[in-house]
């Protein structure tokens, strides 16, 4: 992939993940930070903007080209990919798993990025919750000035711990699998 968007540098990748615009907004509790997934990708693409000590891949929510969704944020996209080279678009005909060769850290809303990326030793930074925020082992950033400094310093984080790489895969096997089993005893 740095081959593909052309970046010779050794900057370290970090892949921000899109929120489906037309996604519930309470699915998991109030929203912590941002009132909804438009102002936080917003938010997030001044800060990409600004953030040029590492390369960007921003990819579109799988869903949204189901929609055909036509919104201000995507031309505003498409600007910043064509006036930034640390910014690029995940194009359709590279599959997602490209990412994880790559990245050194993902960035999402509350989208299930945050918990599958640990599974292979990449960070994930999330700001809203979700259906994993609540565990243990996960860490929600909780204001705008901690996201800052976290941004600021992306290139810097730690590598993830073996123990964590553990328990987002169980917790995921257990999501997916274990609690998808017909029984009626477990509510769904």
């Amino acid at each position: 992939l740095k081959k593909y968007f052309n970046w010779k540098d050794n900057k370290k990748v970090i892949c921000f993940h899109l929120s489906l615009f037309r996604d519930r907004n309470f699915h998991s509790g109030p929203r912590v930070i941002f009132k909804d997934n438009y102002s936080f990708t917003k938010y997030m693409l001044r800060k990409i903007r600004d953030t040029s000590n590492v390369n960007w891949i921003i990819k579109y929510h799988p869903v949204e080209k189901l929609y055909k969704s036509n919104t201000p944020i995507y031309r505003e996209i498409e600007l910043l990919e064509k006036n930034f080279n640390h910014i690029r678009v995940l194009p359709d005909d590279i599959s997602n798993a490209s990412t994880l060769s790559i990245a050194d850290a993902v960035l999402t809303s509350h989208g299930t990025a945050g918990i599958k990326y640990p599974i292979f030793g990449i960070n994930s930074i999330f700001t809203e919750k979700s259906n994993y925020s609540n565990l243990n082992f996960t860490k929600m950033v909780r204001s705008k000035k901690k996201l800052d400094q976290i941004i600021k310093n992306i290139h810097r984080l730690p590598k993830v711990k073996n123990n964590i790489m553990k328990k987002s895969l169980t917790f995921l096997f257990i999501f997916d699998y274990v609690i998808r089993i017909n029984c009626s005893l477990i509510p769904v």
